[in-house]
């Protein structure tokens, strides 16, 4: 299955951007580090949506971060999209950072930094986050 899904993401021409959606109420599943290495080595652009952030406590979203970013070496997560940004560019020295944004459904928050980010990719195609 990886080896199909790696294929895919790094064969489509058109692929301008992938979004990997993980449940910020929990840790992060052997899939969701499994999908978050392959969009890592396939170079595609690509950002983390933090789903279900209005049930979880603000104080408790660093956590999240820390939790996730601790799943790989060299890696750090990131949070941008604007509304939702902790002032932090990542966390610790990293080789990688993979944009990430907290997102509710519910309240809308994150919801136009995940457009802007939809767009750029759209309109530029470019590469990062």
């Amino acid at each position: 299955m990886k080896k199909a899904l790696f294929g895919y993401i790094t064969g489509r021409r058109n692929l301008k951007g992938v979004i990997q959606l993980i449940d910020s109420r929990h840790p992060p599943t052997r899939d969701d580090i499994d999908m978050l290495q392959t969009l890592v080595d396939s170079e595609r652009p690509f950002m983390v949506v933090l789903a279900k952030a209005d049930k979880i406590r603000r104080s408790e979203r660093r956590l999240v971060i820390e939790n996730l970013s601790s799943c790989f070496e060299g890696i750090s997560v990131g949070l941008s999209g604007g509304e939702n940004r902790d002032g932090g560019s990542g966390l610790g020295s990293s080789d990688f950072e993979v944009p990430a944004i907290f997102f509710s459904s519910k309240t809308g928050e994150g919801k136009r930094g995940i457009w802007r980010w939809i767009e750029r990719k759209a309109v530029r195609g470019g590469r990062g986050g």
